[in-house]
């Protein structure tokens, strides 16, 4: 997968979880209309919850995919808190618990932008807070009925919806971080950190002809014993000239470049279906892999997901 590729999936992902943190607050929206109309029954609040049901939320509807997620997603986590401080302000001598949406603006920050952008969210949260502290508690905005009960009802509520909201963040942003650390593994791999001479670098590129040759055309990368001192016998060629050649050229080590190979054979036979005429032991075995565990693990670290996982999603693409 190319660094562009994850970069689109990254940004798939977070406009995935705007669309369903768009949907829980649809139906929190229409709860809450339906609560201050019949049990509340606070004409204020039902007009105010319309009006920003109308305003907020149904533009998400009606554009579907067709929005910049992360410029739209920034207005939004800036407005929303205004709107919500009438509510506050209403709610503030039954329960604070409202507070909660401008509270979770951090997360929120960190789940979509930079830390730079979330360090100017939490600013912005920690000033409504203070601004909702001073000024909160005026009779002109206050809720008309002190009915205690009927606060920790709506505040049950409240907490259900932010701790859902809370828990598709956290996955989400468990998804993106699992790719953007793919990401860093690419750059790395097609980095060249080792500064060499041009001299040097013909060298090393020569040799590393060589090891290719070796590893790659005689599939040297099947023996599960093979070892950098077998190959430098073989090639006729010193041991660290051949771990040079082999991080000039992207890999980390001996390891990584032979295990590189092993994974990309295993791939080309899952790819052409392997697996119906043969068990995926009989496959990593054949790449060079002594044992399931070790395999796993090589093939989770290089690929970003585990062999079951890439098997899914390849028979997914097949069907």
């Amino acid at each position: 997968m190319g660094k562009k590729n994850i970069e689109s999936e990254v940004l798939n992902l977070k406009r995935e979880l705007a669309n369903r943190y768009v949907y829980v607050l649809g139906v929190t929206f229409i709860t809450f209309i339906l609560v201050f109309s019949f049990y509340m029954k606070d004409p204020v609040m039902v007009y105010y919850l319309i009006g920003g049901f109308f305003s907020l939320l149904l533009p998400f509807y009606i554009v579907g995919n067709n929005y910049d997620v992360l410029k739209v997603v920034k207005i939004f986590i800036i407005v929303m808190p205004l709107y919500n401080l009438f509510i506050i302000f209403r709610f503030w001598n039954i329960s604070v618990c409202s507070l909660i949406w401008i509270v979770t603006l951090p997360f929120w920050a960190y789940t979509f932008f930079s830390k730079r952008e979330v360090v100017f969210f939490t600013v912005y949260a920690i000033f409504l807070i203070s601004f909702c502290c001073i000024f909160a508690g005026n009779d002109y905005f206050g809720y008309p009925f002190n009915d205690l009960e009927k606060g920790r009802l709506t505040d049950a509520f409240i907490l259900t919806v932010n701790l859902i909201q809370i828990f598709l963040g956290t996955y989400y942003k468990s998804q993106i971080q699992n790719l953007k650390n793919k990401d860093i593994f690419i750059e790395k791999k097609i980095s060249k950190p080792v500064p060499v001479a041009d001299k040097d670098l013909q060298l090393a590129e020569n040799i590393f002809e060589k090891i290719d040759n070796e590893v790659i055309g005689n599939k040297l990368f099947r023996n599960a014993d093979l070892t950098i001192s077998e190959l430098s016998s073989t090639i006729k060629v010193n041991n660290n000239y051949i771990s040079k050649a082999i991080k000039i050229n992207g890999f980390d080590n001996f390891n990584h470049y032979i295990n590189t190979h092993r994974v990309v054979y295993v791939k080309d036979k899952l790819q052409s279906d392997e697996l119906k005429t043969m068990t995926l032991m009989h496959i990593y075995s054949e790449a060079g892999f002594k044992n399931q565990s070790t395999f796993n693990k090589v093939f989770k670290k290089i690929e970003g997901v585990t062999p079951s996982e890439y098997i899914q999603k390849t028979n997914t693409k097949v069907s």
